[in-house]
Parts: structure tokens; sequence; C-alpha cells
């Protein structure tokens, strides 16, 4: 860890959650001081490993450790999309993920191609958002 961040404790997460759903799936559920912390932990690592070119948030809850980071990185673009993977409010799970926002020609064109993309979201339950993600992420043709 870098000089600027060796105050900040590695956050303790409180219990393993299931989605109601799925009950395959597991998580932890972390409160948003929690979130900045692992944030802040990891973007120096972030930094020398990737060296993100371009942030995609997941929205709704990716905005969120979207926007922490992007204080690690102030220079670089912040995006969001919306994968809705929910019919309702009973979080019924669509057959496949809908696109409810994404990216137009000149913003893919200008930010996402050729680029390396950091995605955010925050929760990785049943991967089915993030695989969406990534074949259409894929069609715009970022570096990486």
């Amino acid at each position: 860890m870098d000089e600027a961040h060796s105050d900040i404790e590695t956050p303790s997460f409180q219990k393993d959650i299931v989605h109601p759903k799925k009950p395959e799936s597991h998580g932890l559920r972390v409160s948003y001081v929690e979130v900045h912390k692992l944030v802040a932990l990891r973007a120096p690592e972030i930094q020398r490993s990737f060296s993100p070119e371009t942030i995609l948030c997941i929205g709704g809850g990716g905005y969120i450790p979207g926007r922490i980071l992007r204080t690690y990185f102030p220079s670089l673009p912040l995006l969001a999309v919306t994968i809705s993977l929910y019919v309702d409010e009973q979080l019924e799970v669509r057959p496949e993920p809908l696109l409810v926002q994404w990216l137009d020609e000149p913003t893919a064109a200008r930010h996402i191609r050729g680029k390396r993309v950091l995605v955010v979201d925050d929760i990785d339950d049943i991967r089915t958002r993030l695989a969406k993600l990534f074949v259409e992420l894929r069609k715009l043709q970022p570096d990486r």
C-alpha cells in the first residue's frame, strides 16, 4: 500500500448475504464507509496494474463506487450505463438482462474504442449483468 493510504484500515464486513431468488449466490453486505475505504485501498493497485483510461459504471449501484473511484482518477471520464436484471421490486430475475441506458456512438468512439475501460458495479451476485455488459462492450472494441 502506498504512503497516502497507509492510515486506511481494511474494513470488516457484515454477514454473508444470499440473493432471495438465487440461493446459490452469496455476497457480503458493506456500508458506504466500507465501500469508500475499499476503493481508497484499491485505487493505487488499479493504477499500477491497469492504468484505466475510462471508468464505466453500471447503474444504479455502480455509480457510488465509480464516483468514489474517480476521486483517485480525477482526469478520467466517468460513464454510466444501466442494465436491468430484475422485473419488479420482488427481485424477480429477467430471463436476460435488459439494456436500459447504453452508450451512443460518439461517446463510445471517444471514450471506449481502443481504451482501457475499468468497469464498476456494486454487486456481482449472479454475474448475468456483467456478462451482458461484456458482450455489449466488446462490440465497442475497447483495448481491454
